[in-house]
């Protein structure tokens, strides 16, 4: 039997928005509506994660830019995460030019096409469902273990830069080039910028403190961009500063920053609300939350 090809792609992982969930529904607003729905119905698009064959200009400019300025223990991965998601469309001309590109194995190159990126997600979500876990029980203990600080960085950057928010970011912020389609380069582009991003975050650990802040008052909001860095929420400007927040539930958050203290806090309700309204000021079109009151306030704003 043909392995399964998932139509309906999240951007944001489900089982870290189950959360705000309550008899499996959550709240969303979109488009200045509130809506309750499963997790299903949210956070995705049709073969979002879908690659396209790049161009020889377009893969130059990725070693150019994204490759070229890593750090330089991470060039050699880096290349082979281009190599790997080209590999697909390499061979499949390979085949073409030979003639022997059958009905079937066009079938099997679509097929991966499209569930390439999605199962390397899942792989990823797999691997650190364990921290989510262990931070939602007020648990930063992992951080402490090299390997597990090296698993749990990858994961985060990547929750970051897999959402529709950082491509329309890359799109402004990135000069229209000839016989470049920047959603094409995104797509490979996006796990080389977020494995530079994991290093750097593993690197300087010890520098930026984890705290779990808890709510007091007001509930955490969630969004289509489910962490922010709240130094950089203006996607039009290039960010000064890093402080990364991550709502875990609507009582619980993560603060990494260099000025957050190690621990455990509690925040005012007026904190909750500036983090709620970066969190709705830095989503693409959603943001949900376990009860539809949470959501009235941004519902005036859209």
């Amino acid at each position: 039997m043909a392995p399964q090809v998932t139509k309906r792609q999240h951007y944001v992982w489900r089982a870290y928005l189950a959360s705000w969930t309550q008899k499996s529904k959550i709240f969303c607003l979109r488009e200045g509506r509130i809506f309750p729905s499963n997790l299903m119905g949210v956070a995705q698009q049709r073969y979002f994660y879908r690659l396209q064959e790049l161009n020889p200009k377009e893969r130059d400019l990725i070693r150019q830019f994204a490759i070229r300025n890593s750090y330089g223990a991470l060039k050699e991965s880096n290349e082979q995460w281009l190599q790997q998601f080209s590999f697909v469309f390499d061979l499949k001309k390979i085949l073409e030019e030979k003639g022997v590109l059958d009905e079937e194995a066009k079938r099997i190159f679509k097929e991966a096409e499209i569930q390439l990126e999605e199962s390397l997600h899942s792989i990823i979500e797999g691997q650190s469902k364990k921290y989510l876990d262990m931070l939602l029980d007020q648990d930063t203990s992992f951080y402490e273990n090299e390997e597990d600080a090296m698993q749990f960085c990858f994961f985060f950057a990547m929750q970051y830069v897999r959402t529709p928010r950082i491509l329309e970011n890359m799109k402004i912020n990135i000069t229209e080039i000839s016989g470049i389609d920047i959603h094409r380069v995104w797509s490979v582009s996006k796990i080389i910028v977020a494995t530079n991003i994991a290093w750097a975050m593993f690197a300087r650990r010890n520098e930026y403190a984890m705290s779990i802040l808890f709510a007091d008052g007001n509930r955490f909001i969630a969004g289509d961009q489910p962490i922010i860095n709240t130094r950089a929420v203006a996607f039009d400007e290039t960010p000064t500063a890093v402080e990364w927040f991550y709502p875990l539930s609507p009582r619980m958050a993560v603060l990494i920053s260099e000025s957050a203290q190690k621990g455990t806090l509690q925040i005012s309700e007026s904190e909750v609300q500036k983090y709620n309204e970066l969190m709705f000021n830095s989503s693409y079109e959603q943001v949900y939350a376990i009860e539809e009151a949470d959501l009235k306030a941004f519902q005036i704003s859209t």
